[in-house]
C-alpha cells in the first residue's frame, strides 16, 4: 500500500509538473500573439498616419514635350494631382495610363526623392479634322481616328483637312512622317491641288494667309517654313516648295487672287531656279524668289 501511494504521488507530481508547463507555453503563445497583434496595430496606425500626412502627398507635378493636351489634360490622364499619394503611384503605372490614350505615342516618368515627378511625353502628330467629317482625325502613323472618344482637343490647333481621295489621305499620313510637330499649329488648311505634271499636290493655307503648294514628297520643307518668314516680303504669298531642289519660291505676291491659273513649275533639275522663261540669277545675283531652307545653305567658303 505504501509504495502504490508513493507511485501515485510521483504521477501527480509529474501531471502537476506537465500542466505547469503546459500553461507556461500557453501564456508565453499568448503574450507572442498579443505582441503581434500590438505590433500590427501600431504598424497599421503608423500607415494610416503616413498615408492621411502631407508627407506621403505628390510635392511637384511637371509634363513636358506636350502640344495636343494640356498640363492639366495629361496630369489627369495619369490620374495625378497633389493629393495623390507618391508611393502607390509608380512610374510604369503612370506610364501605362497615359499610353492607354491613342494620341499619346510614348511616355516616361522619373520621380525624384523629394516628391517630385517628371512626365516626359510623345504625342502622335494630329494631320487634321476631315471636313467631310469632324469627329474624325487623321493622324500621323494611326490613321483614322474617332475624336467623339477624345479628350476635348484644342480644335484651334488643329488644321482641318477637305477633298482628298481614300489613296491620298494614305499619302498624306506617309508625307507627315518627318514633319516636326511645331509646324503644325501654322497650318489652317489643306486642300488638294492637281497639275499638269502632279495630280496628288497639296495646298496649305497657313494661319498667317500665306499659302504653300508643294508635292507629297515635299511636305517635308513645311520644317523650314519659319525661317522663310524673315525673308519673305509682303501677306497673303503665295510659295511653292519644290522637293527636287529643296528650294522655296514666291509664286504670287498677293494670294487673294487666287494660283489656279499659275500653276507652279518644277525645277528642272537641281542647279535650275527660278520660273520658266526666267533668266538664271548670276553667281554674284541672289535670286529674291528663292530661299533655301537654313541648314542647306551653303557656307561663305563653299
Amino acid at each position: 500500500m505504501a509504495k502504490k501511494k508513493i507511485e501515485l504521488q510521483q504521477e501527480n507530481e509529474l501531471e502537476k509538473r506537465y500542466l505547469s508547463q503546459l500553461n507556461r507555453k500557453k501564456k508565453i503563445r499568448t503574450r507572442r500573439r498579443i505582441l503581434r497583434l500590438v505590433g500590427l496595430i501600431i504598424l497599421a496606425l503608423l500607415i494610416f498616419a503616413y498615408f492621411s500626412s502631407d508627407i506621403s502627398k505628390v510635392k511637384t507635378l511637371s509634363v513636358n514635350d506636350n502640344m495636343i493636351y494640356s498640363d492639366e489634360q495629361i496630369l489627369d490622364k495619369a490620374k495625378l494631382n497633389y493629393q495623390s499619394s507618391y508611393v502607390l503611384n509608380p512610374g510604369f503605372l503612370i506610364e501605362m495610363r497615359l499610353k492607354d490614350d491613342p494620341l499619346i505615342k510614348d511616355a516616361s516618368v522619373k520621380k525624384t526623392w523629394g516628391g517630385g515627378i517628371t512626365i516626359q511625353v510623345d504625342e502622335r502628330l494630329i494631320i487634321g479634322y476631315l471636313k467631310d467629317d469632324a469627329n474624325t482625325l487623321l493622324v500621323q502613323g494611326v490613321g483614322r481616328l474617332d475624336a467623339s472618344e477624345l479628350s476635348q482637343l484644342n480644335a484651334a490647333m488643329i488644321p482641318r483637312i477637305g477633298g482628298f481621295s481614300e489613296e491620298q489621305l494614305t499619302m498624306l499620313d506617309e508625307a507627315f512622317a518627318n514633319v516636326d510637330k511645331e509646324v503644325m499649329p501654322l497650318i489652317s488648311e489643306l486642300e488638294p491641288y492637281v497639275t499638269s505634271y502632279d495630280e496628288n499636290m497639296v495646298q496649305f493655307v497657313m494661319i498667317d494667309g500665306n499659302r504653300v503648294t508643294t508635292s507629297m514628297k515635299g511636305i517635308e520643307l513645311l520644317n523650314s517654313y519659319r525661317s522663310v518668314l524673315k525673308e519673305l516680303e509682303g501677306t497673303h504669298v503665295c510659295l511653292y516648295m519644290d522637293d527636287i531642289s529643296g528650294n522655296i519660291f514666291k509664286e504670287v505676291d498677293d494670294c487673294s487672287v487666287g494660283l489656279k491659273d499659275r500653276e507652279p513649275k518644277p525645277a528642272e533639275d537641281e542647279n535650275t531656279e527660278g520660273n520658266e522663261g526666267e533668266t538664271p540669277p548670276s553667281e554674284d545675283e541672289e535670286d529674291p524668289q528663292a530661299w533655301v531652307p537654313d541648314e542647306e545653305m551653303p557656307s561663305e567658303n563653299e
